[in-house]
């Protein structure tokens, strides 16, 4: 299924490195798309297709260029990129290609390019996964509060955090149905692994996320995530009052609406400075403000963003509307994710993702 270029310049080492991965791990036992956009090759419109790929005793993230033979009219692997989501470790061959992708430690989407090594393996992780999830099942609020961390537990009281657990299985209507993953990913920092989840419950379905932190071998509970399209009811934890989900969405907006003005003012510090907290790190100054002047020297001139979806995120981690806008620039047509976290009626900038932009 390689395409005849592949195979004359990797075709037998390629062969000899998938073979040598199933009789080491085990051969693929789970299949995930994770998305798949164009990307030009010269002249020629290819496809890049990610996939989440699980073995027995591996987890990896896989990207295939898919592009059009010369000589027929099927669609041949041009290029094939693996990496181990458990050190990081990444072999690729043929043609690939690498997004700009900058996410902030602790969103509520974090970035999946940079990864470092764990101090637990994902089975651990994902085990300790499958425990909450049957925890929250059978209503084990208490037994979820004892076996998290001092992260966890500092989000709030006791009390509150095991009425927000309690409202969550209200809000979703249970019982739901067993959750399948979609998405792992690990900050920059390697001290956290975080685990997107859909699951089909009474009342809607829903996607929801845990983060794990490692300590003394052990992965233990971090943060909870719950997601929602439309903000409504959504439960709080440390909170005197639920605000209106549209005035919330409309505080995102003006707020980023206020980014791309100094943006294309090329006003970078000073967009820097609506970043919340933990973005605002001193450590990543320098990494955020070169992603920012890069990606908007890659992109050129752009027409006015387009909004294209809104949704909210709730959880032990804080309050979150995300927003995702699509841009028309004269070097490629992108995409922006804005996580922007609620603090006393504001807006902070806690995430920021470009995508289709071909570095």
């Amino acid at each position: 299924m390689y395409s005849d270029e592949f195979r004359r310049q990797h075709g037998e080492q390629w062969q000899e490195l998938l073979t040598g991965i199933d009789e080491r791990y085990g051969t693929v036992a789970g299949v995930t798309l994770l998305d798949a956009r164009t990307a030009p090759v010269g002249e020629v419109a290819c496809v890049v297709v990610r996939y989440q790929i699980t073995r027995n005793l591996l987890f990896s993230e896989e990207k295939l260029t898919v592009c059009p033979e010369k000589a027929n009219t099927q669609m041949a692997i041009a290029g094939h990129e693996m990496v181990r989501l458990d050190n990081g470790q990444k072999t690729a061959a043929g043609i690939t290609f690498t997004e700009i992708n900058v996410v902030s430690v602790g969103s509520a989407r974090p970035s999946i390019e940079k990864r470092t090594p764990l101090t637990v393996t994902p089975v651990a992780v994902r085990n300790a996964a499958d425990e909450f999830y049957n925890r929250m099942s059978a209503e084990q609020y208490d037994a979820i509060y004892e076996a998290s961390s001092d992260d966890f537990k500092a989000s709030g009281s006791r009390d509150q955090i095991l009425h927000f657990l309690n409202k969550v299985d209200q809000r979703i209507g249970a019982p739901c149905s067993a959750a399948t993953l979609v998405q792992e990913a690990v900050p920059e920092t390697g001290d956290l692994m975080y685990l997107s989840y859909v699951r089909k419950c009474n009342n809607e379905d829903i996607r929801d996320g845990v983060s794990w932190k490692f300590m003394h071998g052990k992965a233990l509970l971090a943060s909870y995530y719950l997601n929602s399209v439309d903000g409504i009811d959504l439960p709080l934890i440390n909170a005197e009052k639920q605000e209106n989900s549209a005035d919330l969405a409309e505080t995102a907006r003006r707020s980023t609406e206020n980014f791309y003005r100094k943006i294309s003012a090329q006003q970078y510090d000073a967009a820097f400075e609506l970043a919340s907290e933990q973005l605002r790190a001193p450590e990543k100054r320098e990494m955020v403000l070169g992603m920012l002047k890069q990606t908007e020297q890659t992109a050129g001139t752009c027409d006015a963003p387009i909004l294209a979806e809104t949704s909210y995120t709730t959880g032990t981690a804080g309050l979150f509307v995300e927003l995702s806008y699509t841009r028309s620039c004269a070097n490629s047509g992108i995409s922006d994710h804005f996580n922007w976290k609620i603090v006393k009626g504001e807006a902070l900038l806690d995430g920021y993702y470009v995508g289709g932009l071909i570095k």
